[in-house]
């Protein structure tokens, strides 16, 4: 909100049509978090409500990346446990473990903050 109040902020913003969509089919269906998050039907309303926003969008790239930050944090412990793990990494994909210690940080910071 601060910056749509014109106000100084410490992070970038970074939004997009999708992400707008979602707060309206939030709102729409009365659904919102954290509890969605608890429920596997809510979850699937609103999945289903984004890519339905998705498809009229005509977007023609999806890309999701669905992974428990704890996840993330045993594979820095635990590389060779977790050799198959595939995360999005700023418009390409690549195995978690082959990345280099920051840019690891990096994606859990993302992660948290999400």
């Amino acid at each position: 909100m601060s910056a749509l109040r014109g106000e100084k902020r410490e992070k970038a913003v970074a939004s997009c049509v999708t992400q707008v969509g979602t707060v309206q089919a939030m709102e729409k269906l009365g659904i919102f978090w954290p509890e969605a998050h608890r429920d596997p039907e809510k979850m699937v309303e609103l999945g289903a409500s984004l890519l339905r926003s998705i498809v009229e969008l005509g977007v023609m790239h999806v890309h999701f990346n669905v992974v428990d930050v704890n996840v993330l944090l045993e594979a820095q412990k635990d590389p060779e446990r977790y050799r198959h793990l595939v995360v999005r990494v700023a418009g390409y994909s690549a195995y978690f473990v082959d990345l280099t210690k920051e840019v690891q940080e990096e994606i859990i910071r993302r992660y948290r903050a999400a």
